[in-house]
């Protein structure tokens, strides 16, 4: 470990401190008068030049917090004059003819959402108040207006209706309605949105000793 700090400004303390005692009497520790004076003006200097960087630091800050303030009322103003023009081009016979003299592009036309997926890739995590939570993926599953309906059987029996359980808005959730003592559930998951739903995904979670959850397999819809 050095003796003197790494670190410049903790080095600049650490001569500082010395400099409050070392000038007495240099000789009690086998320095002299010269180097004394000359450790304390570097030491100074160096101080005077921390001070220094630390305030361009400080102004460069200020620089960069003036120009986004500036850089966001222009973008903003500039965003509200957008929305003006292509007001003005809807209303107008040609519209092609204002986007052109704004040099900017007409909107483009929109293009309908990909049907959602099948969820896949399932994970379950049991809590300590008994309930679980379960984490999946489905592709397109991140496009805007993606909900899924779960539903769940308890048991295995093969006759039992799947009741509703929610509709996740996210691609995860948690159950906190299982009954007690269920040794096994199956879930039924759907992805859906306003224009349409994906095809379903079944799967089995099982419950074992020592308060474990897996899903054991994913099962025919």
């Amino acid at each position: 470990m050095s003796t003197i700090p790494q670190s410049y400004p903790a080095a600049i303390d650490w001569c500082t401190d010395r400099l409050a005692n070392w000038p007495n009497d240099p000789a009690t520790i086998g320095l002299d008068a010269a180097r004394v004076a000359e450790l304390a003006s570097l030491t100074a200097a160096a101080s005077a030049a921390l001070a220094d960087a630390r305030q361009l630091d400080e102004d460069k800050k200020a620089a960069f917090a003036s120009y986004n303030t500036a850089a966001k009322a222009m973008r903003d103003y500039a965003s509200q004059s957008v929305g003006i023009i292509r007001g003005f081009a809807k209303a107008s016979e040609d519209p092609s003819t204002v986007y052109t003299a704004a040099q900017i592009p007409a909107p483009a036309e929109p293009t309908p959402a990909p049907p959602p997926g099948v969820p896949f890739d399932f994970k379950v995590n049991l809590l300590q108040d008994g309930s679980i939570e379960l984490n999946f993926e489905c592709d397109n599953g991140g496009e805007g207006g993606v909900s899924y309906e779960v539903r769940r059987r308890d048991g295995t029996s093969q006759t039992e209706p799947f009741n509703f359980v929610m509709n996740a808005t996210e691609r995860r959730f948690v159950d906190d309605t299982i009954p007690a003592g269920t040794a096994s559930v199956t879930y039924r998951i759907v992805a859906f949105r306003t224009t349409g739903r994906g095809n379903p995904a079944v799967f089995l979670v099982s419950f074992g000793a020592g308060n474990t959850a897996e899903v054991v397999m994913g099962l025919a819809a």
